[in-house]
């Protein structure tokens, strides 16, 4: 039987294989790019990274200034943590999306929660800027997220994580989540934030046996169900 400290070293270990296996990829993206800053990436590697994710064109739209959920929300998520290690470009790049690009909502509630989550970090880093890229103040995209994401997290507390409860979409929840928790400034937010996550760490627990999933199975592959 572990005991704790014997757990949380075997936990750290593994995190520390992950990190040198996702910085060696050969073509980083800004969901990545944490790796290449903590194991000391090059500037060109990392601003490369950033470039790619934010320049990939929304199928359909043809715009490459036009984003959604996962270019927001990885550009933030990056920011966020390592603004001060960014190279200057990168974060130039980060910023002038947030505050001048197109950016649709997505349509599903994963969507949806990665979108407001993004946005709330930039509206929270850049609240003195005149005008978002809505063509509202900060404070208003602050003011329209924060309310959006406190109504889903009451209703998961009140009816359960109801967007296809399957083994594939809990982590497009739980980032989000853990992102607001590590990075807003909003205090009341932070502690909503880290009870619906606990709540969702247990729900998973009920239904992992042996590192396997044992509820209900779906979506699990690309437009599949096997429920």
């Amino acid at each position: 039987m572990l005991d704790q400290q014997q757990y949380e070293s075997q936990v750290q270990g593994r995190a520390e294989e992950m990190l040198d296996a996702v910085a060696a990829q050969p073509r980083p993206s800004a969901w990545t790019a944490h790796a290449l800053l903590a194991r000391g990436g090059s500037s060109e590697q990392v601003t490369e990274a950033v470039a790619r994710n934010l320049s990939e064109v929304v199928p359909g739209a043809g715009d490459g200034d036009m984003g959604g959920p996962f270019h927001v929300l990885p550009a933030m998520l990056l920011h966020s943590r390592w603004e001060e290690q960014l190279p200057p470009e990168a974060e130039q790049m980060i910023r002038d999306f947030l505050l001048r690009g197109i950016i649709v909502r997505g349509n599903t509630e994963n969507h949806w929660l990665m979108y407001y989550a993004g946005n709330l970090l930039a509206a929270e880093r850049w609240r003195d800027e005149d005008l978002f890229w809505d063509g509202r103040p900060p404070v208003a995209m602050q003011r329209e997220a924060t309310r959006w994401i406190l109504g889903t997290i009451e209703r998961t507390a009140r009816i359960g994580h109801h967007e296809y409860d399957s083994p594939g979409y809990h982590i497009e929840h739980m980032m989000p989540l853990i992102g607001l928790y590590e990075h807003t400034t909003d205090e009341f937010l932070r502690t909503q934030v880290e009870r619906v996550l606990t709540l969702k760490v247990a729900d998973m627990a009920l239904e992992f046996f042996k590192g396997s999933w044992a509820g209900s199975h779906s979506r699990e592959g690309y437009r599949e169900n096997t429920w």
